[in-house]
Formats: C-alpha cells, structure tokens, sequence
C-alpha cells in the first residue's frame, strides 16, 4: 500500500473518530438538558479508534520514508487524535456531572443548548 493510501486510511479513522466525539458530545448535552435520557456514554468506543489511529500512525512512521509534507500531516493526526480523546472526556464528565443534578429542581442552564450549538459547528468545520 503506497504511503498515500496509508495516509487517506488514517484520515478515514479519524474522521470515524470525530463523528463519534460529536454524537457523545450531544447526547451529554441533551442528556444535561432533559431532552434525552441516555444509560452512559460510549467513550471506550473513543479510546479504541485512539489507539487504533496511533498504532497506523506510528506504523507509518516506523516502515516508511516520509517527506516533510506527509510527516507533519501524520504527526499533526497524533496531536489531534490525543485532543479528540480529551473532548471525548469531557462528554463523559458533562453525563456524570448531569447525572448528580438530576435530582435537583433548579432550572437548567438553556444557554448552553446555544454554545454547544456553536462549539459543534467549530468542531464539524475544523474537521
């Protein structure tokens, strides 16, 4: 497999990747918000495709002989699959934080359907 395919096949699994970070993103949300009840969030599924991108990664680093261009793309996907990673932390930490407010009656904080609105979007764009 010629190093652009490998290339192309990494794009591929972090764009998977980043579908998965958005939907668990928006399930805490509306979780959050009471418009959806959800059992947990999925962030496993987050760590496996990490884990799976930084191996093809590093395999790609090891085997083959990159010039600068594709070396900072494949580099520029180890930094981006960790900060993947971390969002996707924080979506399990906003369904763990709405879970202990459940049993409150204060009312919802509804600016934040409009922020994750807007944050969504800037992840979607800068995918």
């Amino acid at each position: 497999m010629a190093i652009i395919e490998k290339i192309e096949n990494i794009k591929q699994q972090v764009l998977k990747m980043s579908d998965c970070v958005i939907e668990n993103i928006t399930d805490a949300i509306s979780f959050y918000l009471g418009k959806n009840k959800i059992k947990s969030i999925n962030d496993d599924l987050i760590d496996q495709y990490e884990r799976l991108i930084e191996e093809m990664c590093i395999n790609v680093l090891l085997r083959e002989r990159l010039y600068a261009k594709d070396l900072k793309e494949v580099t520029g996907v180890l930094k981006l699959v960790s900060d993947l990673e971390r969002i996707g932390d924080h979506a399990e930490d906003i369904y763990n934080f709405s879970l202990k407010l459940e049993n409150y009656k204060e009312p919802k904080i509804l600016e934040i359907e409009g922020l994750s609105v807007y944050v969504m979007n800037m992840l979607k764009q800068a995918m």
